[in-house]
């Protein structure tokens, strides 16, 4: 049976203050905290240098696949009648899953705050491979704000 690999401990210190010493996850950290203490405890050293990391950015098909299935969600429940029952599944069974693993939840808490719907009681969910567990059931309110403020831009 093999060892579980474990790093060796990474601290930031001061070769000036032998008793300064903070564990830290990686090179960008140690930099910063050094930085700190240099700043406060020896306000005339120059800055030390820290590594630069490259961002990571959200590649912009993404953002734009998720902007796209929550306009089209949102324009499936303000098609609802007022007074109307259901679940956001009942309602956006004819789209694809969301393209994150929060897009129901975003999608009904962004439709609650525009005013399309409300939230009325719980039921039990319809949603293929949920196994009967627990949804809100919401209903649409009669109030038929311009969907164009509510449009998200990518």
């Amino acid at each position: 049976m093999t060892e579980p690999f474990v790093p060796e401990p990474l601290f930031a210190t001061c070769p000036d203050c032998p008793n300064w010493q903070v564990l830290v996850h990686d090179e960008a950290e140690k930099a910063r905290k050094e930085n700190r203490h240099d700043t406060y405890a020896h306000p005339m050293r120059p800055p030390r240098e820290i590594p630069t990391v490259e961002p990571v950015v959200c590649p912009v098909s993404a953002v734009v696949a998720t902007a796209g299935w929550w306009q089209q969600a949102i324009d499936a429940i303000a098609d609802q009648p007022a007074g109307a029952r259901f679940t956001l599944y009942e309602v956006c069974k004819h789209l694809p899953e969301p393209p994150n693993a929060n897009g129901w939840q975003n999608l009904a808490r962004d439709a609650e705050h525009i005013g399309l719907i409300r939230k009325i009681g719980g039921t039990e969910s319809k949603r293929p491979g949920t196994k009967g567990s627990m949804t809100s059931l919401w209903q649409r309110t009669a109030h038929n704000p311009d969907r164009n403020r509510a449009r998200r831009t990518a």
